[in-house]
């Protein structure tokens, strides 16, 4: 399998998020499954992409990458299940895997993995 790097922004984040089978593919982020499928619903019925409009799921968001750098602490095995499903959509392995985000509190995050 082809690998290459793929970088992450926050519509990225939103359409893995959104989408219920990340849930099934990463059990270790269902405690956010109802939440963010819900915000990334009623985000994607606004016109706007900042501002009001974003703070919809921002907390989201924030929450995901938080989990995912944690679990990654813990061990780097924990986050496979990512690579693995972001692998079945993009049809190649992704390494590494990079993050780009400003979180809820403004600091920009770069996270890879």
């Amino acid at each position: 399998m082809i690998t290459r790097r793929l970088i992450l922004d926050r519509s990225h984040l939103l359409a893995i998020l959104g989408d219920p089978a990340f849930y099934v593919a990463c059990p270790a982020f269902v405690w956010l499954r109802d939440t963010a499928v819900a915000a990334c619903q009623q985000y994607a019925k606004t016109t706007a992409c900042c501002g009001k409009a974003w703070n919809i799921v921002r907390p989201c968001v924030d929450g995901f990458v938080r989990n995912l750098r944690q679990l990654h602490e813990i061990d780097p095995t924990h986050v496979e299940c990512v690579r693995a499903y972001l692998a079945a959509k993009k049809g190649y392995e992704p390494r590494p895997i990079v993050i780009l985000y400003r979180s809820g509190d403004g600091r920009p995050v770069r996270f890879q993995f």
